[in-house]
């Protein structure tokens, strides 16, 4: 029911916001890419990341949309408490919130173009740009971002959403990667640094007969950008009976931009409305193109919908098929297997729920507010 929950999601939210396709890692007008890592990336394996210093007593929080420490309305030793981001590239661009309890905060690159940066509002406002520095020499640098003792506001808090890099890129020889993945999750080229590296090549799914059972993969190309991505599938076999390919559908998905924003008991939790570039982020949820090919930009993700629609008369039993992506240029194919429990139950035809059939219609408030200059939770336009 989840699944076809998260599928009926799909097809409401590709039309209430629906926006031209932006990935989460563009191409500048120079030639240049700039890719977003965020807070939470603090891997040290990877070329870009953060770390977090406090001196003993005091710790950092880190969530999935932000990191921050508190360090009270006053405190003497307030720049032993700092965050780096490491970087290789020409440019950096930093984006955090702006609060009524957020302090000051000094912000230099490589030791230098120091910029104090005040993260005080008389409101909490959506992450925004607050430090930007380019042209740097394109090699690795890091900025830190110290925690000062003075305020504007109620307390002492550094806080950081993200980082924008600017890098060249190095084009390398055609390379594709992926991962088979749970469906609930959203995979976006503005989390490469996160995906980057599963290599899950096995699922296991569960099905009534005239039923459906859906996976997801999550592609990605390595230091290069791909022409012709394809994706096909081999049919479903159980030792005794077979399902075919024509039974597997293979979807490919489209990001578009949707409002990040969320209210709890009446508090907004993710900025300000109506909805800016900057509290519209990533959502891969149009299925948009199925069978075909698609190419994919350097160091980009493309997450491909996987359908099994198990026939009415097919036998109950565990089958076993594979899903292969390739592209141009690509000398080994990637091979993901697929076992599909097919029980011993029968989903009913639609047409036996004409009569207590009950819909839901997902309602997405947001984006009617905007366009009716509403507002999000009040009377009904």
């Amino acid at each position: 029911m989840k699944q076809i929950r998260r599928r009926a999601l799909c097809m409401i939210l590709a039309i209430l916001v629906a926006a031209p396709w932006h990935p989460g890692m563009v191409r500048a007008a120079s030639g240049n890419m700039v890719m977003t890592v965020r807070a939470a990336d603090m891997d040290p394996s990877r070329e870009n990341y953060f770390s977090y210093t406090a001196y003993a007593g005091k710790s950092w929080t880190n969530n999935a949309d932000e990191s921050y420490i508190d360090l009270g309305e006053s405190d003497d030793r307030a720049q032993e408490c700092y965050y780096e981001v490491h970087f290789k590239g020409s440019g950096i661009s930093l984006y955090a919130v702006k609060a009524p309890a957020h302090g000051k905060v000094k912000v230099t690159v490589d030791g230098k173009n120091e910029q104090t940066v005040d993260l005080y509002s008389s409101e909490r406002t959506s992450p925004q740009e607050v430090y930007t520095l380019q042209d740097l020499p394109e090699e690795e640098h890091v900025l830190k971002a110290v925690t000062l003792p003075e305020k504007s506001g109620s307390k002492i808090v550094n806080q950081v959403h993200s980082a924008r890099i600017t890098y060249k890129p190095v084009e390398g020889e055609p390379d594709l990667g992926g991962a088979a993945c749970d469906t609930n999750w959203q995979y976006t080229s503005d989390r490469y640094e996160d995906i980057a590296g599963r290599n899950d090549s096995a699922a296991k799914l569960y099905a009534w007969k005239n039923d459906k059972a859906t996976g997801e993969l999550a592609l990605y190309t390595k230091n290069c950008s791909l022409k012709n991505v394809r994706v096909t599938a081999s049919p479903l076999k159980s030792q005794t009976d077979t399902i075919g390919e024509e039974h597997v559908k293979t979807v490919f998905i489209k990001s578009t931009k949707a409002y990040s924003g969320g209210y709890v008991d009446g508090v907004n939790l993710g900025g300000v409305f109506p909805a800016t570039d900057t509290n519209r982020s990533d959502s891969a949820d149009i299925l948009y193109q199925h069978g075909g090919s698609v190419d994919m930009d350097y160091n980009s993700v493309q997450p491909v919908w996987v359908e099994f629609d198990i026939p009415k008369d097919a036998r109950a039993g565990t089958y076993t098929g594979t899903v292969t992506a390739t592209a141009d240029g690509i000398k080994k194919p990637l091979t993901f297997t697929y076992t599909v429990v097919v029980q011993d139950m029968e989903l009913p035809d639609a047409e036996s729920f004409k009569d207590t059939f009950d819909i839901e219609l997902w309602q997405y408030p947001y984006t009617y507010a905007e366009y009716y200059d509403g507002a999000v939770f009040g009377r009904a336009l």
